[in-house]
């Protein structure tokens, strides 16, 4: 055991504090308690501080935004500056929608100034596209009450203006036999028929409605700004199945005090069972703009009778819905229809000759009354034509020899070279499309359209399907790009079909505008295009390439986009490329998500196939 120091008396006698000692420890605890006081206090302080300070920031962060929003370039713009900027946001291919993210109403949505300029604007609420409420839904009636008090309020802002008012209602559940809907949109026609002097255009798309009965209460004096009529009858609606002896169509729209009869009215657009029924008396010498709409089988010599009345007529609209004919195997429109006791044939000839522009839009069912139309129609004065035939059934070709030569006749009348053309044909050949095409080489504007026919496989003209493409491709671009092809001389002008005795150059060298929708065309194809037409009239070129080839075949073309677009500008020419990979054929871009607003509801679209659409493609 080691040795400890030894300890003295006195320190065994010393009675200091240990530093352990629990009277120390809490003189210490409450020095540091005060301490921890001062400074919870001084951060209190400061916290009040920093929250004062940073509503100060604030407010002078917003008195600043508030005094740059003063002096912005808009705010300084007068008032008529801004209410055509907003007069000009309004759509023009249809009426106004009632929806909060489209203007006008989004308009007042912004901001405190501009909801006054927008709600104070009276042209901004000449135009709206009504959706009648459906009767089926368990609001049913607040619904269509609001709706009534927000349309009221829509025109209320007008002020005096005339109106262009569109409404739609389909109720897609069934109907009994010969029941009307007309009690689901009465409401929101009497709520309109307070303006009838006020109408300018009125757009009716309705199902299983009466449209005597509706019509019947428009009398001539009042509607004396009307100038456009449009009445779309669904395809399943039983107005297609009324015959005149069912309903007295001819007094309610063809009298003299009637709706047709407006002072102004000059644009009608009609189903066949109406227009066909219409008296003698009516005034068609007014017309200049005319759509009738097909459903069952049509009669040329009826159409006929009406057209060669409508002596000024400047656009017309001839639209084919399907036809389900009760001649099983015979052509939809036999040749017995219009037969020797017809006043107007034989042979049939419709003189147009003031008609500008013309539409045909038709199946592939109605190919034959197509041809026939063409071949009765004169145009002299014609400049601009659609010709649609959209097709989901690679079985049933038309008859494309027939399809040549009732163009040939037609375009043969025309004074004027014809300058526009639109068309969709599915399932035509190239050939047939050049044979075509080289029947108008002085066309300005094309856009061109549709799906290459589809060869079965027992077919002696069949190919494997890694050769044959599902739409037209470079051999059908050079027709259109000078010196690309054997055999062509640049220096030769003189273009006509193949088998004509002509020499054929390149198809319609005076092209200036052109587009070409669901083509497979390479980049370097369209850069050969674009240079070859460098010395021509040619300022625009739209291509929508489309296929259902593998994404990595994809980039190929995406990577030669760059160079396309430097060439279009050197040449001084708008280039527009878009591709599209898809798997089914559809030739639009992809198509936003529905709204969940239901205000687009009768909106016309192309590419949809909804029963509500009038041509049911």
């Amino acid at each position: 055991m080691p040795n400890l120091p030894p300890i003295s008396k006195s320190r065994l006698r010393d009675t200091r504090r240990s530093p352990f000692d629990p009277c120390s420890i809490t003189d210490l605890r409450q020095e540091k308690e005060s301490r921890l006081q001062e400074v919870l206090a001084s951060i209190s302080r400061l916290q009040k501080m920093h929250d004062s300070l940073s509503l100060e920031k604030q407010r002078l962060i917003n008195l600043i935004a508030k005094n740059r929003a003063m002096i912005s370039p808009f705010k300084r713009l007068p008032v008529d500056i801004v209410e055509e900027i907003f007069y000009h946001c309004l759509p023009v291919a249809h009426n106004a929608v009632t929806s909060v993210h489209e203007p006008p109403l989004v308009l007042g949505r912004v901001c405190k100034t501009w909801r006054q300029v927008a709600y104070s604007t009276p042209r901004l609420w000449t135009s709206i596209h009504i959706v009648a409420i459906l009767s089926g839904r368990s609001t049913y009636l607040e619904e269509r009450d609001a709706e009534l008090g927000g349309i009221s309020a829509w025109i209320s802002r007008s002020g005096a203006l005339p109106l262009s008012i569109s409404i739609f209602h389909d109720d897609p559940l069934p109907q009994w036999p010969g029941q009307s809907l007309e009690y689901q949109i009465q409401p929101y026609l009497d709520t309109l028929y307070s303006q009838l002097h006020r109408w300018k255009s009125i757009y009716f798309t309705f199902r299983d409605i009466n449209w005597t009965d509706i019509l019947s209460r428009i009398h001539s004096e009042d509607v004396p700004l009307l100038e456009e009529l449009q009445i779309i009858d669904n395809i399943a609606s039983m107005g297609w199945t009324v015959s005149s002896e069912d309903v007295d169509i001819i007094s309610a729209f063809s009298r003299q005090d009637g709706v047709l009869c407006a002072p102004r009215l000059r644009s009608l657009s009609l189903p066949h069972y109406i227009a066909h029924t219409l008296s003698k008396d009516m005034r068609w010498e007014r017309i200049t703009s005319l759509d009738i709409t097909y459903h069952h089988i049509p009669f040329l010599g009826d159409f006929g009778r009406i057209a060669i009345q409508c002596s000024n007529l400047t656009h017309l609209t001839i639209a084919f819905t399907p036809v389900w004919s009760t001649f099983q195997g015979s052509d939809p429109w036999p040749s017995s229809f219009i037969g020797e006791t017809d006043p107007l044939s034989p042979p049939l000839l419709i003189p147009l000759p003031s008609l500008q522009y013309l539409s045909i839009l038709a199946r592939p069912a109605n190919d034959d009354g197509v041809y026939q139309t063409l071949t009765a129609l004169s145009t002299p004065a014609l400049r601009h034509l659609t010709w649609q035939r959209p097709s989901v059934d690679p079985l049933d070709p038309p008859v494309e020899s027939r399809m040549v030569e009732s163009f040939e006749v037609f375009v043969a009348r025309l004074v004027n070279p014809l300058e526009e053309l639109h068309l969709i044909l599915d399932f035509v050949c190239e050939t047939t499309l050049i044979d075509i095409l080289s029947l108008v080489p002085s066309l300005k504007r094309l856009s061109l359209a549709g799906e290459p026919p589809h060869i079965p496989p027992y077919s002696p003209l069949y190919v494997s399907s890694s050769q044959l493409s599902r739409f037209f491709g470079d051999h059908f671009l050079q027709e259109f790009t000078p010196g690309t092809l054997p055999g062509r001389d640049e220096d030769v002008m003189n273009i006509g079909p193949e088998g004509s005795g002509g020499p054929r150059m390149f198809l319609c060298p005076d092209l200036e505008v052109v587009h070409f929708l669901g083509v497979e065309f390479t980049p370097e194809s369209v850069a050969m295009f674009l240079r070859s037409r460098a010395a021509t009239n040619l300022r625009k070129l739209s291509i929508l390439f489309a296929s259902d080839r593998p994404e990595h075949l994809h980039k190929e073309h995406r990577d030669g986009i760059p160079e396309l677009e430097n060439l279009a500008q050197d040449n001084d020419v708008q280039f527009l490329y878009l591709e599209y990979n898809i798997k089914g054929r559809d030739f639009s871009p992809p198509a936003p998500p529905a709204p969940a607003h239901r205000a687009w509801a009768g909106l016309a679209n192309p590419s949809s196939s909804a029963p509500s659409q009038r041509f049911h493609f």
